[in-house]
C-alpha cells in the first residue's frame, strides 16, 4: 500500500492520556491547532459527545479528540505523552 503524501489530511482520535499537561485546560488555551496544526472536530467525554463550544471545554483524562490534519502531523503526535493515537 503507498503512503500518503506529506499535506495529505486525515482523522483520528486521540485519547487524553492519565497525567496529561492537557488536563484542566481547553483546546484554546494550549494553542493547540499552532502546536499540532490538527482541528479539534469534536470532544466525546464517557461515551457522550460534547456539543458545548469546543474551546470552553476542559479537558479531562479519558476524553476522546476527533482530530483532522496533515498525516505528517499525526506521525509527529505518536510520540506525545499527553495524547494516545487510535
Amino acid at each position: 500500500e503507498e503512503s500518503p503524501r506529506p499535506g495529505t489530511l486525515a482523522l483520528t482520535e486521540a485519547v487524553i492520556a492519565p497525567g496529561s499537561r492537557m488536563v484542566g485546560r481547553t483546546v484554546e488555551m494550549l494553542g493547540f491547532r499552532r502546536l499540532t496544526r490538527a482541528v479539534t472536530l469534536g470532544i466525546q467525554r464517557r461515551s457522550r459527545m460534547i456539543r458545548t463550544k469546543l474551546g470552553e471545554i476542559r479537558l479531562e483524562s479519558g476524553d476522546t479528540l476527533l482530530l483532522c490534519g496533515p498525516v505528517d502531523a499525526f506521525r509527529e503526535l505518536r510520540s506525545s505523552r499527553d495524547l494516545i493515537l487510535l
